[in-house]
């Protein structure tokens, strides 16, 4: 099979995620504002577990910063799944461990700021940690 250059994938999940983040507005006006906060964080965590399986499955991993059609092509199939598992791998851990979080802070009724720190926290260092994973 050819290896072809598609965003299609990546523009439908886009949508689907824009769609998802737009989905707390449609709770009661009285939810709490802390609950609020933590779906969107969730949503959002889950939603790049999402698109990196996506680039797993497709192979897709020119859609990765730092990488290139060429190079995601020159490096054959084998690489280009290895590459996108490792990255997926990141960021469901940081995905569990922020739902994780997330749970017992609602449960302890503590207030959001803590979550926004945690999420920025979590998602940067996430971030900085696929940086050593090479094609």
């Amino acid at each position: 099979m050819e290896y072809r250059k598609s965003y299609k994938a990546f523009v439908i999940w886009l949508v689907v995620y824009l769609a998802a983040m737009f989905s707390p507005m449609l709770l009661p006006k009285d939810t709490d504002a802390g609950l609020v906060m933590r779906l969107v964080f969730n949503l959002t965590s889950l939603g790049l577990v999402v698109l990196m399986w996506i680039i797993w499955r497709t192979e897709s991993v020119y859609w990765i910063n730092g990488t290139t059609f060429e190079q995601a092509r020159d490096a054959g199939s084998a690489r280009r799944r290895a590459f996108a598992l490792a990255h997926m791998k990141v960021f469901a851990r940081f995905a569990l461990g922020y739902a994780i979080f997330s749970i017992i802070m609602q449960l302890q009724n503590v207030g959001f700021v803590a979550d926004i720190v945690a999420f920025c926290v979590g998602l940067i260092a996430s971030a900085l940690l696929t940086l050593r994973i090479r094609l």
